[in-house]
């Protein structure tokens, strides 16, 4: 079970990266892998449902949420290759899960710890760079 595990592109002989999709994670396959959507449509359904006056529920759904990302991505960086879940794309992807949930306001907001421009600063900034700053791990020969 490997369609979540990151993996660096090869390199050709003139140091320039190839252009075959079975080669590695070209940029916007990283950024898919790299954000755990099930987790955020989980957390979005949560969020609606929840009453805004329950702060304790929604500190709890997001913990859960946050768990959920956090176990999911473990197993699904698994392959028969790798025993040990890619632990580096376990941890962006928590971290782009709290960045997430940060941008939708939700439980940040109740508390006055939402502000909508650093929220979406954040974000953009997020998703663009960390492609382009983990490319995954070196692809088996």
């Amino acid at each position: 079970m490997n369609n979540l595990r990151v993996k660096a592109r090869h390199k050709t002989v003139l140091g320039i990266e190839g252009n075959l999709p079975n080669e590695g994670d070209v940029y916007l396959l990283r950024v898919i892998k790299l954000i755990p959507s099930e987790a955020l449509v989980l957390y979005l359904v949560g969020e609606n449902i929840i009453p805004p006056d329950q702060k304790l529920g929604m500190i709890v759904f997001s913990i859960v949420c946050l768990l959920f990302a956090f176990l999911s991505r473990s197993r699904l960086t698994k392959d028969k290759n790798h025993t040990s879940p890619q632990w580096q794309s376990v941890i962006i992807s928590s971290i782009s899960f709290i960045i997430w949930v940060y941008a939708s306001g939700g439980i940040f907001a109740s508390f006055g710890l939402y502000q909508q421009w650093v929220a979406t600063l954040t974000l953009i900034t997020w998703v663009f760079f960390i492609p382009y700053l983990y490319k995954g791990e070196p692809q088996d020969e």
